[in-house]
């Protein structure tokens, strides 16, 4: 038997053969585990269809839509609610404040004197030397942070103070105002202890609090922060329940943003020359000693980057 002789050319094209059916038979893998590859990712994608289509809203264009509409609409509700919350003359704690302290104390000066008038047209017994809460003002007035804020705390006072008196109490006792503090010190708030919070403000040098100044109780407190800054505001006054409610009705109708917090009595007793032997009537006239907290609300701009 004859042994098969190749020259070298047909030796290269079996060489270049078995080559070429090797190179096929990688591809051949490499093509069909992409395959599979291809399979796995678009049966995981058709899961994540179907659960999709399960949600609802199902992410329709329409009930993208309808989405946005509804956010709009709560948007512009939003709006319409922050407002209403400014008071109906919001225009007089959002202007510029006056740029000199001297300023600020003559429009300080003014409502003082108009205060007194009133009370003595109401017959309402006042202190003779009545400050109304801003006896430490010129203190206060030295720190120039501070003029913004005072000023916005006068004219809070001078509202409840003449709505007061316009509801003819027996006797203004006192009003109290939250100690200001400067914007930095706002910020700062949320962090400190109410011991820390009443000393954080002693920007005027005085190391107690003084008479115009009290503590509110922060559980009542409507401050949140980045959205609603308050002060609170306290009155203490004496006379009968009718003047109570004529105060809170008054406040009621939000000329400026001020919120009722708390409301306590302490009978008087029975007012003089009530003792007869006529039945005691259904509503007693007895005088009673008021304390009403009022918050004065500062609703905060939106932040910027969100639809509110």
């Amino acid at each position: 038997m004859k042994s098969l002789k190749l020259t070298p050319g047909v030796l290269g094209l079996l060489l270049l053969y078995v080559a070429a059916l090797g190179g096929g038979g990688c591809w051949l893998v490499r093509t069909q585990r992409q395959a599979q590859r291809d399979i796995a990712l678009l049966d995981r994608k058709m899961r994540e269809r179907d659960q999709l289509m399960r949600l609802n809203p199902a992410p329709s264009q329409a009930n993208e839509e309808a989405i946005a509409a509804e956010l709009r609409v709560a948007t512009q509700t939003l709006e319409t609610l922050r407002a209403a919350l400014q008071g109906r003359e919001a225009d007089a704690l959002t202007g510029p404040p006056p740029a000199r302290p001297l300023d600020i104390y003559f429009e300080y000066a003014g409502f003082v004197d108009r205060a007194r008038v009133l009370a003595e047209r109401m017959h309402v017994r006042l202190k003779g030397d009545e400050r109304f809460g801003f006896a430490s003002f010129t203190k206060e007035s030295s720190a120039a942070a501070l003029l913004p804020v005072v000023h916005r705390q006068r004219i809070v006072v001078q509202q409840m103070v003449e709505t007061l008196l316009e509801a003819g109490p027996q006797e203004l006792l006192f009003v109290q105002r939250e100690r200001p503090l400067t914007v930095a010190q706002r910020s700062l708030r949320p962090a400190l202890s109410p011991v820390e919070n009443a000393h954080a403000a002693f920007v005027d040098g005085t190391d107690e609090i003084a008479a115009d100044f009290f503590l509110p109780d922060e559980r009542l407190t409507l401050r949140a922060p980045g959205l609603v800054n308050t002060s609170a505001f306290r009155v203490e006054f004496t006379g009968q329940t009718r003047v109570l409610r004529s105060f809170l009705n008054s406040l009621a109708e939000f000329r400026l943003p001020l919120v009722v917090r708390s409301v306590e009595v302490e009978p008087l007793g029975t007012p003089a020359g009530s003792l007869t032997r006529d039945p005691a009537p259904l509503v007693s006239a007895a005088s009673s000693k008021f304390s009403v907290v009022v918050e004065c609300l500062e609703i905060l701009p939106a932040a910027s980057g969100t639809p509110l």
